[in-house]
């Protein structure tokens, strides 16, 4: 008797537990989704830019062509970001693969010692295109961070807002 008690007990509880977990899961994909509603549709063509990077090269999206592309827009003061963008590294065997170009694009900086510090702070090493009003008006920037995979036609194959696990990076860029 006290066995089958202590199995409805915990039955119980793992009932809670399943139903809490269901429900934050629905409120997270309902958040990200109404986040995701500004952004460039999903199979649209991506806006083209010309950004220089840290390194003084010119990054353009039309040099990408026939590549995946992964556009991280992050800026150094966000908190997400700073959370988020080490789930970067779970791509880290796609890139080397060249399957996948990663890029991470800063907005919303004040200086680029600023970037500079968020660089070494995650020990990144992705190239760092600076970019400006006129990007974050294109793609539609309204919170960071802002994930866009840009397929190898140029069009939007996935965009996202906010933090995302490794897993949820690897499964938009496939």
């Amino acid at each position: 008797m006290k066995l089958k008690k202590s199995w409805l007990t915990w039955a119980g509880r793992m009932a809670g537990w399943l139903r809490t977990l269901l429900l934050v899961g629905l409120i997270f994909w309902g958040v990200t989704t109404w986040q995701a509603l500004e952004l460039v549709p999903e199979n649209e063509l991506a806006p083209q830019f010309q950004l220089f990077a840290r390194n003084g090269q010119i990054y353009s999206l039309s040099d990408a062509k026939g590549k995946t592309v992964l556009l991280y827009f992050f800026a150094p003061w966000c908190t997400v970001c700073h959370f988020s963008i080490g789930n970067l590294e779970g791509l880290r065997s796609q890139q080397e693969k060249g399957e996948l170009l990663i890029w991470l694009v800063a907005l919303s900086y004040q200086s680029v010692e600023e970037v500079d510090v968020f660089l070494r702070r995650h020990q990144l090493r992705y190239p760092v295109l600076f970019g400006d009003q006129e990007m974050a008006a294109n793609y539609h920037i309204g919170a960071f961070p802002t994930y866009y995979v840009i397929d190898p036609r140029g069009k939007v194959a996935a965009r996202s807002v906010g933090y995302s696990t490794k897993l949820g990076m690897r499964w938009r860029t496939n």
